[in-house]
């Protein structure tokens, strides 16, 4: 019986232990757990807060909302500058169009298929073939589709193409575009757009095509218009937003007020948390340009005012906007609408980028300081020329068209007046040159 009690006693005393080990185990696990959580937590805000230096561009994006208000991509006109400058192109977001030769490949919902580029100078040059790599949507691609391919350049690779090995450029399909019936592109069909506007409004409305009257003056104008649908929201508290036009092609939404006013241009813009809508109203006859951020249920946060706003450009990201207007760079702080430094003269600029870390870059129509790279603090970092700035030409470029940031590069879409074709130019983060395809191989 002594025994008996003795066992009972180990074996109580044994199980007391094995509760206090589990419970010690579970107190650990749960520790390393909520590291863990805190480390992952702690990755997302730092990957947030990366700059786009360090994103790839198909990260960058990836949402429905940055592909239709912000997608930057290089415009390839002439397949000879890719060929001779791979490394102007390599892992950038790259757009052009061509017939579909043939479907080299299939695996499950994957495609490999062969493009023939078409390019301004010689629409039937049969040598100018890319491969398109990517996953079907709802329908397959078939022979002599004519396409716009949105891509990622991610170099040269050898395929087989009719019993013979082929080296050929590599693009990561983004978006592909079948033509329609007259050959015209739209970036974004009804069923993208209405997934646009359910993220973008997150309330019901109607789109509805509209049915302008020639007849009517103001009616008649609105024809001159690109292609279209109008947005009415069926829940708006707020009579000064009653419609909308967003356009399939362009990714901008402009506000369509009671009485058309040719003087006035209205056009929305995401908030960089896609929580609320900043509204631009430029008025031409006064030069004037208004800027107000709304929320969702369009109570007006804040308002800013501008006079001789001109060419003006914005960019929002990570709650901040970086305004160029009237020779000044303006660091607005997105909650509270007040400058977060003091205005800085800058020149004019043709196109504007603001990163995730606040770093500004601004790109102008002059080749002598083609690029200023701006601190978040408003201080500039460094200018830039083009390589082929020669002291006499400084505004011979017509328009600059796309910045892409990725790969530690700064890639410039641009034109020059006398030509009209598009050109790329490389630089590092420091400033340095790297590739202009305008200029002449070396």
């Amino acid at each position: 019986m002594k025994d008996k009690k003795n066992l009972f006693v180990i074996g109580a005393i044994s199980l007391l232990v094995l509760i206090i080990i589990g419970l010690v185990a579970f107190i650990i696990i749960s520790n390393n757990d909520n590291s863990s959580d805190g480390k992952n937590k702690e990755n997302v805000v730092e990957n947030q807060q990366m700059s786009e230096f360090n994103i790839s561009l198909e990260e960058q994006y990836d949402s429905i909302l940055d592909q239709y208000f912000g997608m930057d991509y290089i415009s390839l006109y002439d397949y000879d500058n890719l060929a001779r400058y791979p490394g102007a192109y390599k892992d950038t977001l790259i757009e052009f169009v061509g017939y579909i030769e043939e479907v080299i490949e299939e695996k499950g919902n994957s495609y490999k298929i062969l493009v023939r580029m078409q390019d301004w100078y010689d629409y039937w040059e049969d040598e100018k073939y890319f491969v398109i790599e990517g996953e079907y949507n709802k329908a397959r691609y078939l022979k002599n589709d004519f396409v716009l391919i949105y891509g990622v350049y991610k170099g040269n690779d050898t395929y087989e193409i009719n019993g013979s090995n082929k080296v050929l450029p590599k693009v990561n399909t983004v978006k592909l575009i079948v033509g329609d019936a007259t050959g015209e592109f739209m970036d974004f069909n009804e069923s993208e757009l209405r997934e646009v506007l359910d993220t973008f409004f997150g309330t019901t409305y109607t789109l509805t095509k509209p049915n302008y009257d020639y007849r009517n003056e103001v009616e008649f104008e609105l024809l001159r218009l690109p292609f279209h649908y109008i947005v009415t929201l069926d829940n708006n508290s707020n009579a000064r937003f009653n419609k909308y036009r967003v356009y399939p092609s362009g990714g901008s939404i402009d506000v369509v007020t009671e009485y058309e006013n040719k003087d006035l241009r209205r056009f929305i813009d995401k908030s960089s948390d896609n929580k609320n809508f900043i509204l631009s109203t430029y008025t031409e006859s006064n030069d004037y340009l208004e800027l107000q951020m709304y929320d969702k249920d369009f109570k007006a946060i804040w308002t800013r005012k501008f006079e001789n706003a001109g060419d003006y450009l914005y960019d929002i990201n990570n709650g901040r906007i970086a305004l160029s207007i009237d020779n000044e760079l303006y660091i607005i702080d997105e909650k509270t609408g007040k400058d977060i430094v003091s205005p800085i003269m800058l020149a004019d600029g043709n196109c504007i980028k603001l990163l995730a870390t606040g770093d500004i870059i601004l790109v102008t129509d002059n080749a002598k300081d083609f690029i200023i790279y701006v601190n978040p603090d408003g201080t500039i970092k460094w200018k830039t020329s083009l390589s082929t700035y020669d002291g006499e030409w400084d505004n011979e470029i017509e328009g600059v068209y796309s910045i892409l940031v990725a790969n530690e590069k700064i890639y410039v879409g641009y034109y020059i007046s006398d030509y009209g074709d598009s050109h790329v130019a490389v630089f590092n983060q420091k400033g340095k040159e790297e590739v202009n395809t305008f200029a002449f191989p070396e």
